[in-house]
């Protein structure tokens, strides 16, 4: 990725609510942007943060296998979600729920940058329990939850994830739904869903999908998207 897509993709974290940071795709996955919302949740400056790893996060609460699980999916350049305990600049710890999502210039090509997403939780409602495996009663907190295995079980058909409330920003795309739509995944990740509504999409489309939302229900149906050059599609 050239200096001016990066520059783009720095400049598209900005335009969303979601504390978000860019991190080079080789180890040891050093920070070339950090948006406001994400400085703001730490409490560090982007000139704190940039052309540093995000260690300086973790502190004594953060689970080892967790960060062991997050460093293979990163090795192998794949989607991961988990969530961890972070420590802000003055030591405060908070429940992470961490998306990150690799970066490509085009469907086909190797992930020039990890997206970063930090989703805070209440310390109230601790990461779960890793299931003991030994007799020892020591044991380590880790979430592996329905979005983790959701984008670890790549589908050969085109896939897209959303977040679960208003207004359902885009979190993972797959190549496959990549190269339908025609846009690359760092144009949808962080935006609404609707940017892929055209035209010719139904007009009750996202009222019926919206309703099955917020009800935490299947809901399946043919609907009229369009691509990136705005010509029309079924999905």
């Amino acid at each position: 990725m050239d200096s001016h897509s990066t520059n783009d993709e720095s400049c598209m974290t900005e335009l969303v609510s979601e504390c978000c940071c860019i991190t080079a795709a080789t180890p040891p996955y050093r920070i070339i942007h950090a948006n406001a919302a994400w400085c703001r949740a730490t409490g560090y400056s982007q000139e704190a943060v940039i052309g540093r790893t995000c260690k300086f996060l973790q502190g004594p609460e953060t689970c080892a296998r967790t960060l062991q699980i997050m460093h293979e999916a990163l090795v192998a350049m794949q989607p991961i979600a988990v969530r961890l305990i972070n420590y802000r600049r003055d030591g405060t710890p908070f429940v992470n729920d961490l998306t990150i999502v690799p970066i490509r210039d085009s469907v086909n090509s190797p992930p020039t940058h990890f997206l970063g997403t930090l989703r805070e939780q209440s310390l109230a409602v601790p990461p779960p329990i890793w299931p003991q495996h030994s007799s020892s009663s020591a044991s380590e907190p880790f979430v592996p939850t329905q979005l983790q295995e959701a984008l670890q079980r790549e589908m050969p058909h085109p896939q897209l994830i959303t977040e679960r409330v208003p207004p359902f920003k885009v979190i993972h795309v797959n190549p496959a739904w990549c190269q339908l739509s025609g846009y690359p995944a760092e144009h949808l990740i962080g935006r609404p869903y609707t940017v892929l509504h055209g035209p010719q999409t139904e007009r009750d489309l996202p009222l019926r999908l919206e309703e099955a939302f917020r009800n935490g229900s299947r809901y399946s149906c043919k609907a009229t998207l369009s691509t990136a050059s705005q010509q029309p599609f079924q999905a």
